[in-house]
């Protein structure tokens, strides 16, 4: 699976929320010292959008890669593998419940034969 980063713009708009400092901590920034972070990792289908990135310093960072997003990758991982093991699919549905038997009319209607007035004959 391929890395999704995400795009000048979006960083462009996410630093400019952050105002110069680190999402978490408010450290102020310094260049080359912080780093654009998937508030959902990658891994886990967190998309490359403005909602889904944070500005963080390196030492924030750090701490959430491997605190939160590793653990959470790894967990997602270990249920993927025991899935496969049992031979099921990733996606399951439990369907749609039958819908119930339609029943047909046991004569045929005439025309002009109705329950309204104006469907009576004269």
């Amino acid at each position: 699976m391929a890395r999704h980063e995400f795009t000048g713009s979006v960083k462009a708009k996410a630093f400019a929320r952050a105002k110069g400092r680190c999402e978490k901590c408010t450290a102020r920034l310094m260049v080359g010292k912080y780093h654009y972070d998937h508030v959902i990792p990658d891994a886990l289908n967190g998309k490359p959008t403005l909602e889904n990135c944070e500005v963080l310093c390196v030492s924030c960072h750090g701490h959430k890669t491997a605190t939160v997003d590793v653990p959470a990758i790894a967990k997602s991982n270990r249920i993927v593998a025991k899935q496969a093991a049992r031979g099921e699919s990733k996606w399951q549905s439990q369907g749609f419940t039958p819908a119930p038997k339609q029943h047909s009319a046991t004569r045929r209607l005439t025309k002009g034969v109705g329950i309204f007035p104006e469907d009576q004959p004269s």
